[in-house]
């Protein structure tokens, strides 16, 4: 889902592209998304959040697969300013500590209407709400997002891997 400007000449066919009308902030975007996206969620078994300048690394969608069994959200380690997030041994969703490195089953998501709440921790947020709904939320010391610093350039890097984002 973009809400400005999507990459030029940016084709994978895996992902799909949404744009929408400018929002204030990332989670207004991502509600966004989901919102246009309710009636096709149900096709996929998961969904995965990634920001525009950041990728996946190549294990990403068969290390889902092994951590989804029996989990409703799966948080991978990133890494980002050569700082792993989260700390290795890490048990327990808290603020500056956690980073939108998950996936989180579509069926958990449809069922609760779980939403961002547009703040400053709304990764945080978000993932405390599933917890709170009953969620079995899954902290990996498997390291498999990577935040590409951002930047005005940032289409213009090449990075290893931003293949998938809905899984079926």
């Amino acid at each position: 889902m973009f809400d400005g400007t999507p990459p030029p000449n940016f084709t994978i066919k895996k992902i799909h592209f949404f744009q929408c009308e400018k929002q204030k902030g990332a989670g207004r975007v991502r509600n966004k998304m989901l919102d246009l996206l309710d009636s096709e969620l149900i096709d996929y078994s998961w969904i995965a959040f990634l920001d525009d300048d950041d990728y996946l690394g190549s294990e990403y969608v068969k290390r889902l697969k092994v951590y989804s069994q029996g989990n409703d959200a799966v948080l991978f380690t990133m890494k980002r300013h050569n700082r792993i997030i989260p700390r290795p041994g890490t048990t327990n969703i808290r603020p500056m500590n956690c980073g939108i490195t998950y996936a989180i089953k579509v069926g958990f998501l449809l069922k609760h209407r779980l939403r961002f709440i547009s703040r400053e921790m709304e990764d945080v947020n978000f993932l405390q709400q599933c917890e709170r709904k009953g969620g079995k939320v899954m902290i990996t010391n498997d390291l498999q997002y990577f935040c590409g610093e951002g930047g005005r350039n940032r289409w213009q890097k090449k990075t290893p891997y931003r293949k998938h984002i809905l899984m079926k």
